[in-house]
């Protein structure tokens, strides 16, 4: 049966003492999927006053009723939305009943595959953990990845007993061709990551927390500055805080951690801001985000400062 459920109408809210707002920036267009809480559109009043306008559900976008620039009043209708359920509902009246066959031709034919596909995922299997080759992925004093190569010919059973180091990712030759050919991939080497797996390897919470965190920074230090564009530096920035939110500290440093959540928070939504507004070519306004995106990166700069500051004796 179709959701009893309506479709949601965004509307404007109470804008304060103004009357009138302009739609700044749309985030989102007829026929994208949205989730609860996204950002749908910021709204800049007469006073310099930025208004977020976010989705109430997950769900679809049906209409908007506005474009960039349009002047907006509270209560007015900006965008409809068709909550979640409801497509699901519809996705289910859709689906195609079931008229018979051929039992015994469907079972014959359901056992080959099966038997093909054990074939098939016993030789990968084989092929995976086959293979004498090692490369070997760790983090150098400069907080580089750097890679090498070793053999181990007499190794009784390969892969199983392959060469192991802390601070490192180890792969069979077998299973980086198989990577290389979009089989059984694994993710780049990166610092974030090989730090994370050796702070799950840690028996020391404080020794994994700060090889984690201090990963993840290292990795952020390593790539910002390739950043060319205001989104590749918010990028950067988002995978920092997703990394780092994945981390739990213990608790002598919870406020040093969350100090450095806190700090990326603000320079996300300044970095934000300023992507809209150079989006939109207003360049007074992007202009204007300068002192504050400095601000933000001496505040930044304190927490991992402090970070530091706390480091264990035999991490540094």
């Amino acid at each position: 049966m179709p959701s009893e459920e309506k479709d949601l109408e965004v509307v404007i809210p109470s804008l304060g003492t103004e009357t009138e707002a302009k739609v700044f920036v749309l985030y989102v267009d007829v026929g994208d999927t949205v989730d609860r809480g996204e950002l749908i559109a910021d709204l800049w009043t007469d006073l310099g006053e930025d208004i977020e306008i976010k989705s109430p559900c997950d769900g679809l976008v049906l209409s908007l009723h506005g474009e960039e620039q349009d002047e907006v009043q509270a209560g007015d209708v900006l965008a409809v939305i068709r909550p979640t359920d409801n497509l699901d509902d519809e996705d289910e009246d859709d689906q195609p009943v079931a008229t018979g066959g051929s039992g015994f031709l469907d079972a014959a034919l359901g056992l080959g595959g099966l038997f093909l596909g054990a074939l098939w995922v016993a030789f990968m299997l084989f092929v995976v953990t086959g293979g004498n080759s090692y490369r070997k992925d760790c983090i150098s004093d400069q907080g580089r990845v750097e890679s090498s190569w070793s053999f181990s010919w007499y190794a009784p059973i390969p892969f199983v007993f392959r060469p192991s180091e802390d601070g490192c990712e180890v792969h069979t030759g077998a299973r980086v061709l198989l990577d290389k050919a979009g089989l059984f991939t694994f993710a780049d080497p990166s610092v974030a990551g090989i730090g994370a797996k050796a702070a799950e390897d840690s028996s020391d919470e404080n020794v994994a927390y700060f090889t984690a965190s201090g990963s993840a920074l290292t990795q952020y230090t390593n790539d910002f500055p390739k950043a060319t564009t205001i989104g590749e530096a918010l990028d950067f920035l988002n995978t920092l805080d997703e990394q780092l939110k994945a981390v739990d500290p213990p608790a002598q440093y919870e406020t040093i951690h969350n100090d450095l959540l806190a700090a990326i928070s603000r320079m996300q939504a300044t970095a934000a801001k300023a992507q809209a507004f150079a989006a939109s070519g207003d360049q007074a306004a992007y202009n204007r985000m300068k002192p504050r995106n400095e601000a933000d990166e001496k505040a930044f700069g304190a927490a991992v400062e402090a970070w530091q500051s706390a480091l264990p004796s035999e991490l540094r």
